[in-house]
């Protein structure tokens, strides 16, 4: 994981939690971020000079390094594209014209850390988690692929969206015809994420929008199999995961799927 991706994420998920750590977090992200500098990751002036445009928003002075030959879809140092810059910079306008003119929305980029491990860096993974919708539907509205496999656990964007709760993310990507029913590499799917995490919200809406629950793991469970064990355990008492439980239970019960649910 490059240092983009890494501090991207801390913000992204830092984003969903109260404490004062997680705000702690936040800010240092945030501050990590404006720092950066394109020299850092691009050698020639023009690329520099176009991660400079799209990361002000200055779409005049874009236009005319990609008339002077810059291709928007170039690599820099630890797989940095003028792309995950944009992202980086948090600058919208940026993003989309990069899409507009080229910029490829699948970007998947590879690279080799000084230890020798081949790391990977998807644009549409890290937009699937950032709080701001509005990347992940340019994506996505460029052809971007919601079933990416994007890490060595061979999980699509989906499952780090859920993990973050963001299920407007998930309700685009559902629009966007992710696989519901994808395994991961212990053939986890998006349901049991979301289940084994008590975030029976997003469970529901997986359920009702085609996943199926009778999908098993590598150790033999499949949802049913974890409602039936676990419950409403640990399930936050009064919370919208609550109720969502309750309706999730009745629909399994309808689909005789499911005859009782402990409660605790």
């Amino acid at each position: 994981m490059n240092r983009i991706q890494y501090i991207l994420l801390t913000l992204a998920f830092a984003s969903v939690m109260s404490s004062p750590f997680a705000f702690a977090d936040q800010q240092r992200a945030v501050l990590a971020l404006w720092k950066m500098q394109p020299d850092q990751y691009f050698d020639n002036p023009k690329e520099v000079q176009l991660a400079n445009a799209v990361a002000t928003g200055d779409l005049r002075l874009a236009q005319q390094t990609l008339n002077n030959g810059v291709d928007p879809n170039h690599v820099g140092r630890e797989g940095m594209t003028p792309l995950f810059w944009a992202i980086s910079k948090q600058n919208l306008d940026g993003f989309r014209w990069l899409l507009d003119h080229g910029a490829n929305a699948n970007t998947l980029t590879r690279w080799q850390t000084d230890s020798g491990q081949t790391e990977i860096a998807s644009a549409l993974a890290l937009t699937a988690v950032m709080k701001d919708s509005s990347y992940l539907q340019a994506l996505l509205d460029h052809g971007g692929d919601p079933n990416v496999v994007t890490n060595d656990w061979e999980q699509t964007p989906i499952y780090a969206v859920i993990m973050r709760r963001g299920i407007d993310n998930v309700k685009l990507l559902i629009k966007y015809h992710a696989d519901l029913n994808h395994q991961d590499k212990s053939l986890k799917t998006p349901m049991l994420e979301a289940v084994g995490a008590r975030m029976y919200t997003i469970a529901l809406l997986l359920l009702q929008s085609g996943a199926d629950p009778t999908l098993k793991d590598k150790w033999g469970y499949s949802t049913v199999d974890m409602v039936k064990r676990y419950g409403n355990r640990a399930v936050p008492r009064n919370s919208p995961d609550e109720a969502a439980y309750d309706q999730f239970v009745a629909e399994l019960k309808q689909r005789e799927l499911l005859a009782e649910a402990p409660r605790f």
